[in-house]
């Protein structure tokens, strides 16, 4: 099991060769997914399932792929992020999968509310928290 640290640096490494490379972007793929499918699926749960709406057969899973929309953006705002501070063991808990974890839940909440308001005209709070 990884320290905090270690976890943090070798997140750091794989948002590098993301950038680096095609090889990097699968490989951040990779460790990403169960991340990606457990938050888009928890929110799809709380958004979907709770307010008693049924799915299409293949919607869910489409919803879950909404999760990767963000994934360039999150990995360009993160390096730049941690190109402008100086990283102490303090910082360590700002690992990228805790920051990418509100790009998923943001492209599956936008696929959510295309989906509704191409479906019956309206859009459908994604709040889950009602």
């Amino acid at each position: 099991m990884e320290s905090p640290k270690e976890r943090f640096e070798h997140e750091i490494k794989l948002v590098e060769n993301a950038i680096e490379s095609e090889t990097g972007e699968h490989e951040i793929v990779k460790y990403l997914s169960p991340l990606v499918n457990s938050v888009a699926g928890d929110f799809i749960n709380e958004c979907v399932v709770k307010k008693k709406v049924s799915l299409k057969e293949g919607d869910r899973e489409e919803f879950i792929k909404s999760g990767w929309t963000y994934l360039h953006l999150a990995i360009r705002k993160y390096k730049e992020h941690l190109d402008s501070i100086s990283i102490t063991d303090a910082d360590i808990s700002f690992n990228f999968s805790s920051y990418f974890t509100w790009f998923i839940r943001q492209g599956v909440s936008e696929k959510i509310q295309e989906y509704f308001k191409s479906s019956n005209g309206t859009a459908m709070s994604t709040d889950y928290r009602k």
